[in-house]
């Protein structure tokens, strides 16, 4: 539960601050902002869950890079806000979350 939480925040502020200098994400609402950022962080704690434990860590980046490109396609539309906060939240996934 802890790393749920922790990953909502970090995909949080990732998408405020790609709001700030993205045109993609100046459609979406505050409300909207949570839903999307809890959706990944949802979807990223299960994609954790399916993938074993002994999975690499850039392959499960991958995966998430993946639902992250999906989710935010399906909210924004495409875009290269998008494709850049898709592939921090990849990152971030493949380097930080991996140890929590």
């Amino acid at each position: 539960m802890r790393t749920l939480i922790i990953r909502f925040g970090i995909v949080a502020i990732l998408m405020l601050f790609i709001g700030f200098i993205s045109t993609t994400f100046n459609s979406l609402a505050v409300l909207n902002l949570i839903l999307v950022s809890l959706m990944i962080s949802i979807a990223n704690y299960l994609v954790k869950f399916i993938l074993d434990e002994g999975t690499a860590p850039i392959i499960r980046g991958i995966v998430n890079f993946i639902v992250a490109t999906i989710i935010l396609t399906f909210f924004t539309g495409l875009g290269y806000g998008t494709f850049l906060a898709a592939l921090i939240i990849g990152l971030l996934e493949t380097i930080i979350l991996t140890r929590i």
